[in-house]
């Protein structure tokens, strides 16, 4: 007898539709003339404007295979941390030398969603609240910081200015909102 649970390619359906907010960091790259969003893990720079789509790649940012993103038996998706301290562990770091410029925000997750040991990995993202610092990750002043916010407002998401950038600092700020917060743009944790 066939088992539709287990021995089915279908998946189930998800017990909840509404997106699953979480902690994301990333780095903040100059594109065509343009401050954009870009993974700190691959070399992926996130649309303005609409959600972005999981795909399966290579730590060398290539198409890995051709699966749906995620895939259980994969590390792949868009990933989104269930706590701040999941998240600061991505803060100063990144693609090669330690990062001049990051964001820090509020991540929605949706499509196809599942839980791995620091959050989630999702098949659509898009990003719902900012933070950028007036200051690098070593806290050295950034000169074009306005212009910075102004490219990151084709997000459409709020921008919180932060006055230093060192990931500690960043953290202690976050944490402060977070415990006032009571918009339903902030994550819960898991």
């Amino acid at each position: 007898m066939l088992d539709w649970r287990k021995d089915s390619p279908v998946e189930p359906v998800p017990d909840s539709i509404e997106p699953i907010l979480a902690w994301r960091a990333w780095l903040v790259t100059c594109e065509d003339g343009a401050w954009r969003l870009e993974s700190v893990v691959h070399r992926c720079t996130w649309p303005t404007r609409h959600e972005l789509t999981a795909t399966c790649l290579t730590t060398q940012g290539k198409l890995a295979k051709s699966h749906f993103a995620p895939f259980g038996q994969c590390q792949c998706g868009v990933y989104g941390a269930s706590t701040l301290e999941r998240v600061g562990n991505y803060l100063g770091h990144g693609l090669g030398p330690v990062p001049r410029l990051q964001a820090v925000g509020v991540v929605r997750l949706w499509g196809r969603v599942l839980v791995h040991e620091h959050g989630w990995r999702a098949s659509h993202a898009y990003p719902t609240h900012l933070w950028l610092s007036r200051c690098d990750v070593r806290d050295d002043p950034i000169a074009n910081w306005e212009r910075v916010a102004l490219d990151l407002a084709d997000y459409r998401a709020p921008i919180d200015i932060l006055e230093r950038g060192n990931p500690s600092y960043v953290l202690a700020a976050l944490r402060s909102w977070e415990l006032d917060c009571d918009e339903p743009s902030a994550p819960k944790a898991a």
